[in-house]
C-alpha cells in the first residue's frame, strides 16, 4: 500500500512506496502481485510443488491448481 501526503482527503505527496498487493473482497485474503496468497509465519506452507509447472502445491491436492496436472 502506498502512503501520501494528503489534503482534505485528496493524495498530493507519494511519502512510502509499498510492495504491491490485491486484496479479495469476498475473503479479505491477501495475495501478492503474482496471484499466490501470501503466507502468514502461522500458516502452513507446501511441502511439495508441481512437477509440470513449480507452482507449490498442498500435500492433500491431487492436482495442480494451476496447470491442471495430475500430482501423485
Amino acid at each position: 500500500m502506498d502512503h501520501y501526503i494528503s489534503l482534505f482527503f485528496i493524495p498530493l505527496i507519494p511519502v512510502k512506496r509499498g510492495e504491491p498487493f490485491l486484496e479479495c473482497d469476498r475473503c479479505g485474503g491477501v495475495f501478492d502481485e503474482t496471484g499466490y496468497p501470501q503466507a502468514s509465519p502461522f500458516e502452513f506452507r507446501p511441502s511439495q510443488s508441481c512437477p509440470q509447472c513449480g507452482r507449490p502445491v498442498s500435500p492433500e491436492f491431487r492436482y495442480c491448481p494451476g496447470c491442471g496436472q495430475r500430482i501423485s
